[in-house]
């Protein structure tokens, strides 16, 4: 049990833990990756070389970091104009994301530059663009920022004002016609040839919508002389370089999870463990076998893994006793994946775990596959270059019984 004395620095590390996404900025900020391993550093080096009418596929875990380093992109692109945004806060619920919607968004993103550069849009475009989103089914979404939010309640009263049919004869071709207006007003006014539009949020779409968006529409995901940057499920690493072979100029980047299983010893669970101890001193609080188990139990997801500490921080507060919280969680998530994992599952998870390679499963399994991934339960990792996947370390003690 936690004494008194420790109980207050508990109390900040849970609170430290519990906080939202840290800037690069903050002092508790951890870099996940070597710089040269890095996928945003990649991704620099290949938009800053000026290829127009490019796209970038990045697939990967969610709580991974993708969204903090995406945040980030201008900082290394400062001759760029780089403007990020949740594409899905734009989709009703039942909504599956299509290319419009990709362009629509892009259209918002670059209506966001033109407002923070004070030249526009102009009324004309805004009721267009207006009339796009209220015959589209969709609504605005906000970035960051006061124009940005200006531009959304703008939007907003046009879509309550208007009425009757669509005015338009061709979406696509009007849509078009506006996106080329933007782009030409924002490198006019801001002089910045470059474009990048980085739209998150299809990461968070179900298997299903983002495969049928990237392989029955990927030729119509590009905007001409934009760098179009998507974030995708972990499940679109088994199908993203075919999507991208459709796709003209096409880069695919893999966002991984860090290496928790393949390296014994606490070497390779470093990384993890700064992550928290910048937030407080968990290894003495804890206890080493305590916070090592957590690691491994959260497959080197640092989300899962700060989620994971906060719930023992909760419960040592409360005097109990950190390797009891563990054991705890590791029976709370047993019950959780013995719930979920069907026969056919735990089949597909022993053959991966054996060390099997993806291309000996049958074609039958793959959806199978694509639902486990999504599910944080087979990895995506990636050494030298090469990506591979592993199933969660906790799998074969909690489901095999190994």
């Amino acid at each position: 049990m936690i004494g008194a004395p420790n109980r207050a620095t508990l109390r900040e590390l849970y609170q430290a833990v519990t906080k939202g996404p840290l800037e690069p900025d903050d002092p508790a900020y951890t870099e996940l990756f070597p710089h040269d391993e890095h996928p945003l550093t990649r991704l620099q080096e290949e938009l800053s070389l000026g290829l127009s009418d490019s796209t970038t596929l990045i697939w990967g875990s969610r709580g991974v970091g993708k969204t903090t380093g995406l945040r980030r992109l201008a900082q290394g692109l400062p001759e760029a104009c780089v403007m990020v945004l949740d594409l899905e806060s734009m989709l009703p619920v039942d909504a599956d994301p299509t290319a419009l919607d990709v362009k629509l968004g892009v259209a918002m993103a670059l209506g966001v530059a033109l407002g923070e550069s004070g030249a526009g849009p102009s009324e004309a475009e805004i009721h267009k663009l207006a009339a796009m989103f209220r015959h589209l089914g969709r609504k605005p979404a906000a970035l960051g920022g006061r124009q940005a939010g200006t531009l959304v309640g703008d939007i907003e009263r046009q879509v309550q004002a208007l009425a009757g049919p669509w005015p338009y004869r061709h979406v696509e071709t009007e849509l078009d016609a506006l996106l080329e207006s933007f782009q030409s007003h924002v490198r006019r006014d801001l002089g910045k040839d470059d474009l990048v539009v980085v739209l998150e949020g299809l990461d968070h779409q179900s298997a299903a919508a983002c495969e049928t968006l990237l392989l029955k529409q990927a030729g119509h995901l590009v905007v001409p002389r934009v760098h179009l940057v998507l974030t995708l499920p972990p499940s679109a690493g088994l199908y993203v370089h075919q999507a991208a072979m459709q796709v003209a100029s096409a880069r695919v980047v893999c966002w991984p999870n860090c290496i928790v299983s393949s390296i014994p010893g606490l070497g390779a669970l470093s990384t993890l463990d700064e992550l928290v101890s910048r937030r407080g001193d968990w290894r003495r609080l804890l206890g080493y076998k305590a916070s090592n188990d957590l690691i491994k139990l959260s497959g080197g997801n640092p989300r899962e893994l700060l989620q994971l500490v906060a719930e023992v921080c909760r419960g040592s507060l409360r005097r109990q006793e950190p390797d009891d919280l563990v054991r705890r969680a590791k029976l709370a998530r047993q019950q959780q994946l013995l719930g979920i994992l069907t026969a056919e599952a735990g089949n597909v998870l022993r053959h991966l775990q054996e060390g099997h390679a993806l291309g000996s499963l049958a074609a039958e399994h793959l959806p199978i596959l694509a639902r486990l991934l999504d599910l944080n339960l087979v990895l995506p990792y990636e050494q030298a270059g090469e990506v591979t996947f592993d199933v969660l370390p906790s799998i074969p003690v909690i489901v095999f019984k190994e």
